[in-house]
């Protein structure tokens, strides 16, 4: 299938420093599972090892923690009021009111829930074992997706692609309306924790043994360093792109330090 975006190249891509900070340290070491930016712009964190939401505003001070039901996999913003989190071995995911801070609904599942994207609405959920499951947040139904995925972690989409990266053959894996459009494979991509995509397609991924944030084009063809130890990436984790600001967020694992960069 043919599909050729109008594309931003990833040689071309230009990060410019927004914010440094450190999310603010729980009761125990952070474990940064994920992260997003909102669509009031503040930035949430997910943050394993004390069971929390960390919202940050966006001149990276604390605004405040959300204690959740479990520890937190990864966390998918819904619209401008809700955010849904995954919940791993729990085998549940959860859409939270991040105003008020209550859970509004709870979806049980069949496996282990890891990866969270939504797509045209429709929230995708990678479940251990039984790959990609689709669910109508509105009639709360669960649909599963004709997708050869059933060792996977993470997910994204961008344009009209998705991408998961398959655990078990060290590849990431790119499809439309159903089909491999490509697959791209490294012994990397067993150690990335975190894929992100922008609107042409172009996915962001983390190297957390190397400590690098990883480009690659749209077509799968080129890859690109655009982040390592020199600028404080330390075991990252978590890698969000906003497609409406244009801004990467990105955050090491343990020392929860987390950056902001305008892609251009």
């Amino acid at each position: 299938m043919s599909y050729i975006p109008n594309n931003r190249s990833i040689d071309d891509m230009k990060l410019w420093s927004v914010k440094r900070f450190d999310v603010k340290a729980g009761q125990k070491c952070c474990y940064i599972r994920s992260c997003a930016i909102l669509p009031n712009k503040q930035l949430i964190f997910a943050d394993e090892n004390n069971q929390r939401l960390v919202v940050v505003g966006t001149d990276g001070k604390h605004v405040c923690d959300m204690i959740v039901s479990q520890r937190p996999f990864d966390i998918e913003p819904i619209d401008s009021a809700k955010i849904a989190v995954s919940y791993g071995i729990a085998k549940y995911i959860e859409v939270i009111n991040i105003e008020d801070k209550k859970v509004e609904s709870r979806m049980e599942l069949k496996g282990f829930c890891s990866g969270l994207t939504l797509v045209n609405g429709k929230l995708l959920v990678l479940v251990n074992g039984h790959g990609i499951q689709e669910i109508d947040l509105t009639i709360k139904t669960v649909t599963s997706l004709e997708l050869p995925v059933k060792q996977s972690f993470v997910i994204t989409s961008g344009g009209e692609r998705l991408y998961c990266a398959d655990l078990k053959s060290n590849s990431l894996c790119c499809y439309m309306s159903g089909i491999l459009v490509w697959r791209l494979t490294s012994p990397l991509l067993h150690i990335s924790q975190a894929i992100s995509a922008d609107e042409y397609g172009n996915v962001f991924l983390t190297e957390t043994d190397t400590n690098q944030i990883v480009a690659i084009s749209f077509d799968g063809a080129n890859t690109r360093k655009l982040l390592d130890d020199k600028q404080g990436i330390n075991l990252p984790s978590a890698v969000y792109y906003d497609k409406s600001t244009k801004h990467l967020l990105v955050c090491n694992r343990e020392n929860g330090r987390a950056f902001l960069y305008s892609l251009m």
